[in-house]
């Protein structure tokens, strides 16, 4: 059980925690901002949703480094979304957001959905550095079949990411027969480079988690194949539909992720697509 305190923004502890992850509280700002304004029921020249959102996140960042000998050193990540869980999970957090007029709950759901989003941006690059920067082809890359140590991230563009292979999504996409695995009546179109129905490769576990498994996310049977329609609704679609997607097809790879070494509940894996 952890302890819960009052932090008065005056606080020297609140004020130096909002500047160790100032760049990043910026962000979270404008995102938190986006989306109220998105709501339609306030406008930007009033709305202070997106300030308290940011002082209860910091304050998260602080209840945490208050009970556990850990410190939270980016917010760009799910670890740090893992470790905020714990907080809100407690049995005495209900007490202290209910004290807080429910902003410590408000802004983790807001911080969960942006970690989401950021998430998407990092694979999008991340799938950029592979066409670019490609060292395994088609020819001489064998596809294992059992677990693979992770390999170091490499720098791109700015952004730190786990390198990641042609070869295992090709093999994922040959194992679907170019067909969208959320519904393989889903059609797009003949692709120019290969001449087959266009599908997208995406990683049911995300590759942004890939620090918290000790063996590699990227391998075909971690890949599944989406025409671009359920590629976006895989990361944007309401919780119920995101939820649908992702347990069809969790409950298909789960015993396959199993035997890569890859353990993770559908419960976590829903976090990582902002479901809560």
């Amino acid at each position: 059980m952890l302890t819960f305190r009052k932090i008065p923004a005056n606080n020297p502890i609140f004020i130096q925690t909002r500047e160790k992850h100032r760049e990043s509280l910026m962000l979270f700002h404008e995102y938190a901002e986006y989306l109220s304004l998105l709501s339609d029921r306030m406008n930007k020249s009033t709305s202070g949703k997106a300030t308290s959102y940011v002082n209860y996140l910091v304050r998260l960042i602080i209840l945490f480094e208050d009970n556990f000998p850990t410190a939270i050193h980016s917010l760009l990540s799910f670890d740090t979304l893992r470790k905020l869980e714990v907080v809100v999970t407690d049995d005495q957090f209900k007490q202290y957001n209910t004290a807080e007029s429910n902003f410590p709950n408000a802004a983790f759901k807001c911080y969960l959905s942006f970690t989401n989003h950021y998430t998407v941006s990092l694979d999008d690059i991340g799938d950029i550095y592979t066409v670019e920067n490609s060292i395994h082809t088609d020819d001489g890359y064998s596809i294992s079949e059992h677990p693979v140590l992770r390999e170091n991230q490499v720098e791109y563009r700015n952004f730190s990411n786990y390198p990641r292979s042609i070869a295992e999504s090709l093999e994922a996409k040959k194992r679907s027969d170019w067909k969208c695995e959320a519904d393989t009546n889903h059609q797009t179109f003949i692709s120019q480079v290969n001449k087959e129905f266009y599908v997208e490769a995406h990683h049911l576990v995300p590759m942004a988690a890939q620090s918290q498994f000790q063996y590699t996310l990227d391998f075909a049977d971690n890949i599944v194949c989406l025409c671009p329609n359920c590629h976006r609704k895989i990361h944007h679609a309401i919780d119920r539909e995101k939820r649908e997607l992702v347990g069809t097809l969790y409950e298909r790879r789960e015993d396959r992720l199993q035997r890569r070494g890859i353990e993770v509940e559908f419960r976590q894996l829903l976090r990582y697509y902002g479901v809560i």
